[in-house]
């Protein structure tokens, strides 16, 4: 396997012209954007494909359109060879939603510019759908480091790659009242969720949003954050925010959700997993193993306020020194052996 891909000149990063292909699914604040914004931001000459625009060039078989979820979203050749014609990219981006070209398109693409793959759904999706594309691309790279592993073992050039925050969505901003608070939770009711918040809302001062808590009785303003925008105002005016950290078949992940906080100022409180050590440390997050251990954590932090502002400080730090987009951009960059990134 070829370890770099061959990438004519070796362009510089201002010369460097980038096909990037993804969908929006949570709007103007999706991950899948940030990343193409991420490449704009750093002087890239960017092609967008958004392929929700684009749904007659998405090849799902004979599944229902799923973003990847139950196995590859394989782009059609006829839909974007006009696109790599005209604008001749080094590099061509598949970002997340399963989307890969078919494999003999891939390796014809792979002889003249770097193809590469990042998942956003790992370990979720790995079965049905990354581990079947992953091998196809110059470089893979999955948003869980334990499934890095089983890629290379499917045969993937395949890479770590945590979330980030975005600085220009993610930063600390002024108190809004809306959102005041000394635990701010924000995501889909469910009954596990439920039962590891009810301690909380009774003990501490704990606002909740999103939708179906009602359900398990836990009163909460039916809002999701992301889609309106208020991701930023909400976790700037907390001062711990909760990641639910499991994903669907039960393992605890570094979820978005997790850099998202830690981007706006506020404290990350979330389910140890493998992951944390290698991203933060215990000066600037919470991290708990049982619902005892999650109300014992959040009631020292609530009742030391110094101890509260100094973790804000440093977790804050954290994110937006090594965990922004750019950060992420400029390692996967190198990992290509594309351009200079410095």
């Amino acid at each position: 396997m070829q370890t770099l891909p061959v990438c004519s000149g070796s362009p510089s990063l201002e010369s460097l012209r980038v096909l990037f292909i993804g969908g929006y699914w949570m709007s103007a604040m999706d991950v899948v954007r940030m990343y193409l914004c991420g490449i704009q931001d750093l002087g890239a000459s960017v092609v967008e494909y958004c392929t929700d625009h684009h749904l007659d060039a998405l090849d799902h078989g004979q599944r229902p359109y799923d973003r990847g979820s139950y196995g590859p979203t394989y782009l059609k050749w006829e839909a974007l060879r006009p696109i790599v014609e005209r604008h001749d990219p080094h590099l061509v981006v598949c970002c997340a939603g399963g989307l890969a070209f078919h494999p003999e398109v891939a390796a014809e693409l792979r002889q003249t510019r770097c193809l590469i793959g990042l998942a956003m759904s790992d370990p979720d999706v790995f079965t049905l759908s990354t581990s079947v594309i992953s091998p196809s691309f110059d470089h893979f790279f999955t948003n869980h480091v334990g499934t890095v592993a089983r890629h290379r073992a499917a045969g993937a050039n395949a890479h770590w790659l945590p979330f980030p925050c975005y600085p220009k969505f993610h930063h600390r901003r002024s108190r809004d009242a809306r959102f005041a608070c000394d635990l701010i939770v924000a995501g889909h009711g469910r009954e596990d969720r439920a039962d590891l918040i009810r301690p909380l809302v009774r003990a501490f001062h704990v606002k909740v949003f999103g939708t179906s808590w009602a359900d398990h009785g836990i009163e909460a303003t039916d809002l999701n954050l992301a889609p309106a925008g208020l991701i930023g105002a909400a976790f700037s005016s907390a001062t711990i925010g909760l990641d639910f950290a499991r994903n669907f078949s039960g393992l605890p992940i570094a979820k978005l959700r997790l850099f998202e906080i830690a981007g706006c100022g506020a404290i990350p409180c979330t389910e140890y997993s493998e992951e944390l050590p290698h991203l933060f440390d215990d000066s600037e997050i919470l991290t708990f193993r049982t619902a005892l251990e999650l109300e014992e954590k959040v009631r020292r932090v609530i009742g030391d306020p110094t101890l509260a502002a100094s973790m804000q400080r440093n977790v804050y730090w954290r994110a937006h020194s090594q965990h922004t987009v750019e950060h992420r951009w400029r390692y996967i960059l190198e990992q290509c052996g594309v351009g200079s990134t410095r």
